[in-house]
């Protein structure tokens, strides 16, 4: 299990968060995820922990709809703007250093 932050999220899932909101409007694609985050683990079980990553983050925030897209993932604009989910992300880092 990662290191936690005060609210429960791992890093690994902040980190997550902060880099759909630097890709803005145009997402990250669930390829490019996993590679960035799982890139020592084989493809399914990469997949598989991306999946349970965006499960959790929308679970810990309380909003089903945080995260759109299947083979392209954006963070809802109509949720959260791309600066805001950095700050937030920052707010953290923050708090933990």
């Amino acid at each position: 299990m990662g290191r936690r932050s005060h609210l429960g999220l791992t890093w690994r899932r902040l980190v997550l968060l902060a880099a759909l909101a630097a890709a803005g409007q145009k997402g990250m694609s669930r390829d490019a995820l996993v590679g960035l985050f799982w890139p020592e683990v084989d493809a399914s079980r990469a997949r598989a922990a991306l999946s349970q990553a965006l499960y959790a983050l929308k679970r810990d925030s309380g909003v089903d709809e945080l995260v759109l897209g299947y083979d392209v993932l954006t963070l809802n604009s109509g949720i959260v703007s791309s600066s805001g989910a950095v700050i937030i992300f920052m707010r953290r880092v923050q708090l933990l250093a």
